[in-house]
């Protein structure tokens, strides 16, 4: 076997089985270390190709899909210190994800961020654990803690209340980590923006109308989009799901649940608005540069025909 020998554990206990024929992501990881000082690279290549191989060989998920609807992202780590002893490094992870738009090539992105606190440690060679009941290791934990959230969030946009159990394991994922004082980013005192909030802001009860709108934005709103019948429905479906964020954003102002969510959507919308029937959005452009006051000027475009 090509790469790290792997080793998937307690998914049996779970009702999760183990197929080689129906993986559920088509992930893309690269590792790079511009500022690391090393003559010999090769550990950095062998944990590309092991971590890729791990997380799309893996079975995170008790559903059959074909090869053309495993669900894509890409992983990008940056390691800015690497000791060659211990195998340790520290860097950040961009992680991005994205699902099929129906009746068309495009993939409408569910979740893009910059995880800020990576610490993990790779040895060539050595065997990747992961087990839903037990934390075994910083790096496999981390993949795994992303590709529920992903996959929970990929069901959810199909089918209101359909990321749960995804979530539910993102969550004992997180669980885990905290037990094993596995270090930054699993805490709800490593910051506001880790891997801990994102899956608390993305369970608590009182952000229930961020995922009932995101079904919507999905499924009435982008899925539709492919039908010029049903073009002018879809925008108002899409704007409507998008302002239900703003008594979220009024009560919360720095909730990171909108943020990372705006990150993931904002380039969509601009081009969901820029052709085709048009839908006033006054009030959308508003509400998104308050909601997004960084890139503020770049929401004026929006709504304006190309």
């Amino acid at each position: 076997m090509r790469g790290a020998r792997l080793l998937l554990l307690g998914f049996l206990g779970l009702g999760i089985s183990w197929s080689a024929t129906s993986q559920d992501l088509q992930l893309q990881v690269r590792v790079q270390a511009p500022n690391v000082q090393l003559t010999d690279r090769s550990v950095f290549e062998e944990m590309e190709r092991a971590l890729q191989e791990f997380a799309n060989t893996t079975k995170w998920s008790t559903r059959e899909v074909d090869f053309v609807e495993r669900l894509q992202g890409s992983l990008v780590f940056n390691v800015t210190e690497y000791n060659q002893a211990s195998g340790n490094m520290t860097g950040t992870l961009q992680v991005k994800f994205s699902r099929p738009v129906y009746k068309s090539d495009y993939q409408s992105n569910l979740l893009f961020f910059m995880d800020p606190d990576i610490q993990i440690t790779y040895v060539e060679n050595s065997i990747l654990e992961f087990g839903p009941q037990r934390h075994s290791s910083n790096l496999t934990s981390v993949i795994a803690f992303y590709a529920y959230v992903a996959l929970g969030l990929e069901a959810e946009s199909f089918q209101a209340g359909g990321g749960k159990p995804y979530f539910d394991l993102a969550s004992t994922v997180v669980a885990n980590a905290q037990s094993a004082n596995a270090g930054r980013g699993w805490t709800r005192f490593d910051g506001i923006k880790n891997r801990f909030w994102l899956i608390e802001d993305l369970q608590n009860p009182s952000n229930a109308p961020f995922l009932s709108a995101w079904t919507d934005y999905h499924r009435k709103g982008m899925d539709k989009m492919h039908n010029t019948e049903t073009q002018l429905a879809a925008k108002e479906a899409i704007k409507t799901s998008i302002m239900a964020w703003k008594p979220l954003y009024m009560k919360q102002p720095n909730l990171f649940l909108l943020q990372w969510a705006i990150d993931a959507k904002a380039d969509e919308l601009l081009s969901v608005f820029s052709g085709g029937p048009s839908v006033p959005v006054t009030d959308l452009v508003a509400f998104l540069q308050q909601l997004d006051a960084t890139n503020a000027s770049k929401y004026l475009n929006l709504g304006k025909q190309r």
